[in-house]
């Protein structure tokens, strides 16, 4: 955790039950694993400050332990730590979010629900950091990277070997940013200058990124998404630049049966049938029944339903009808360490042994993907993982293993050099 700002607080966020819900969220990510991004999609008030503190939270907590020790003769309670980080996240790196409104709301809430006692503690540790924030940040600074930066020693050790220390400090720098939103115009209804101009009307326009023979234009932060003209029309559609890679190295052309095998939420997808030109055939494949759902639901707002055929299935056991394909786009699951400024969690989840379990999915999908594709079609493996055993490593492994397929190109995304989400995507072409 680098210190974001040390500037003077201003006048508290109306956030109501605002923190009670963030700190509701924490305390089922610490408690019991849950996935603060599924829960976030519950909340319908204050989210984008509930959102702010919730990840805010899990992207510099380990910084904030730190920070408890430092303060705390003993550990404090299971309870108590959830209320305690949203307290200190919010003291130590939130501008707008006055010391009073930090310190008094979070005891406000242990009060409720604490002896008296331990609102007590909660209350003096508070307090103290408020006291002696600079030298409790500048005393941060000081600490090994990952505990000023706030990630685990295995990842940072894992990158350090990987891409350089240099690198390595660089991409934990760039995981503790806020991520501003992308868009891109769904083509199929409207240009993207019509989506620029009306995002711009809004005010709701800051800067463009031209990659992979498209624009994507960058939402203000703060901004409500779904709420922006355009979104309930299906004129555009959400989506980080990287994920342009994988549907250009297809390179689908009109008229040709396609498969996204593993499509939700649909942003590939929705890419796909945008280059296919409503020509062809397009299916889409999804596993889980909620995930199914959420990609129909998706594609229907991008009013695409009637042209992508979509099916419960998975991947790895292909109906018998499903036939050959001429292009086939395999968006794997990974550890998805490329997409941790987005997902802030991802860097406490991650481990070998989970990899390892990954690379044998994969390389299954890679198998079965293999099986579908016509000759001379293109398959395009792709994850949002910046670890070699998942990328580079594994086609090699897989080619040289599989006759009859090649390696015809191949994209790789390092987020703080090419400004965008990690990803490795490999075209695969059937001879």
């Amino acid at each position: 955790m680098a210190a974001e700002s040390t500037t003077p607080r201003q006048a508290p966020h109306p956030a109501g039950d605002a923190r009670a819900t963030a700190i509701m969220i924490i305390k089922r990510w610490l408690q019991a694993g849950a996935f603060p991004g599924r829960l976030l999609e519950d909340v319908r008030h204050d989210r984008a400050f509930i959102t702010e503190l919730v990840y805010g939270v899990v992207r510099h907590y380990r910084a904030l332990s730190w920070v408890i020790n430092l303060y705390a003769r003993v550990p404090p309670d299971r309870e108590l730590l959830p209320p305690l980080l949203i307290g200190l996240y919010q003291l130590l790196l939130l501008d707008d979010v006055a010391d009073y409104a930090a310190v008094n709301e979070t005891v406000a809430y242990v009060k409720q629900r604490r002896p008296r006692a331990e609102t007590g503690f909660v209350n003096a540790l508070l307090r103290q950091v408020t006291r002696t924030r600079p030298e409790c940040l500048r005393r941060l600074t000081q600490q090994p990277p990952g505990i000023r930066l706030s990630h685990p020693d295995r990842l940072l050790q894992r990158w350090t070997a990987h891409y350089g220390a240099d690198r390595a400090l660089k991409l934990c720098e760039w995981n503790n940013r806020r991520a501003a939103p992308t868009v891109c115009a769904n083509n199929l209804l409207a240009a993207p200058e019509r989506v620029r101009a009306d995002l711009a009307a809004q005010d709701a326009l800051a800067g463009s990124v031209k990659a992979w023979n498209r624009e994507f234009l960058v939402v203000s932060r703060g901004v409500a998404v779904p709420a922006l003209p355009g979104f309930t029309e299906g004129l555009w559609l959400p989506v980080d630049p990287a994920a342009g890679a994988a549907v250009q190295l297809l390179a689908v052309q009109s008229g040709q049966r396609v498969l996204d095998a593993c499509a939700a939420p649909g942003g590939k997808t929705a890419l796909l049938a945008a280059d296919l030109e409503g020509q062809g055939e397009l299916t889409a494949w999804e596993p889980q029944a909620a995930r199914l759902q959420r990609l129909q639901e998706n594609l229907l707002r991008l009013r695409l339903e009637s042209f992508v055929r979509t099916r419960q299935v998975n991947a790895l056991h292909p109906p018998a009808d499903a036939g050959r394909f001429d292009r086939i786009l395999l968006d794997v699951p990974c550890s998805n360490t490329g997409v941790i400024r987005h997902k802030p969690d991802v860097r406490w989840r991650f481990s070998l042994n989970r990899m390892r379990q990954l690379n044998r999915l994969q390389t299954a999908l890679l198998t079965a993907a293999a099986g579908l594709l016509r000759p001379g079609g293109r398959m395009v493996y792709s994850t949002c993982s910046l670890e070699p055993e998942e990328n580079r490593m594994l086609v090699d492994d897989w080619l040289k293993k599989k006759t009859g397929f090649r390696r015809v190109d191949e994209a790789v995304s390092f987020p703080p050099q090419s400004g965008m989400d990690g990803l490795y995507a490999a075209a695969i072409a059937c001879r």
